[in-house]
C-alpha cells in the first residue's frame, strides 16, 4: 500500500467507520480502508490525486482535482461542489450535525453548507479536525480551537 495520508471517519454507525488512507500525488490515486491485519483494500479510484478526506454521519468526502465529491452507501459517487479555487485546499472536517464542511487552505478557512461557500477565519489555515463541537486547526504555528463555530454558522429554527 501506498499511503502517504491518513484519516479516521468517525462514524457512529459501521457504514463508513475506519481508518482510510491515499497518496495524494500523481495520477490514479486510490481511497483504501484499513481492512485489518495490516492490509488495506481499495475504495475508489481518482485519475487526480485525492488531496483531502473528511467524513462521518454515514456520508464520505473527498477532494480530488477541483472537485469535492460524496460517497455514500447504496449511492453513486457524486459531485457536491466543483470550483478551480478547490486546488488550493489543503485538508476537510465535517460537522454532521450541522451538515457543515471546513476547508482548510495554508492561510485560510471556509465553511461550505448547501452549496454556499463563505470565508470562516482569515490568516489562519492548516489541517482540519472536528472533535465534539470544536473545530481544530493545527500547523507549524500550534494548535488551535475555534469554538462555537456551529453556533455562528448554523440558524437555529
Amino acid at each position: 500500500t501506498s499511503c502517504q495520508h491518513f484519516v479516521t471517519i468517525p462514524e457512529p454507525s459501521r457504514a463508513l467507520k475506519g481508518l482510510y488512507c491515499f497518496n495524494g500525488k500523481g495520477k490514479n490515486d486510490s481511497l483504501q480502508l484499513y481492512t485489518g491485519k495490516g492490509k488495506f483494500t481499495v475504495q475508489l479510484k481518482t485519475p487526480n490525486p485525492i488531496t483531502a478526506v473528511a467524513g462521518g454521519f454515514n456520508r464520505l468526502f473527498f477532494l480530488s482535482g477541483d472537485a469535492i465529491f460524496i460517497l455514500r452507501n447504496g449511492e453513486k459517487i457524486r459531485p457536491v461542489f466543483v470550483s478551480s479555487f478547490l486546488t488550493g485546499v489543503r485538508s476537510m472536517a465535517y460537522d454532521g450535525e450541522s451538515e457543515l464542511l471546513f476547508l482548510a487552505t495554508d492561510k485560510e478557512i471556509y465553511s461550505l453548507r448547501a452549496g454556499t461557500l463563505d470565508l470562516l477565519v482569515q490568516g489562519l489555515g492548516g489541517k482540519l479536525a472536528w472533535i465534539n463541537s470544536d473545530l481544530f486547526v493545527s500547523n507549524n504555528s500550534g494548535v488551535y480551537r475555534l469554538s462555537s463555530v456551529r453556533s455562528l454558522l448554523v440558524v437555529k429554527k
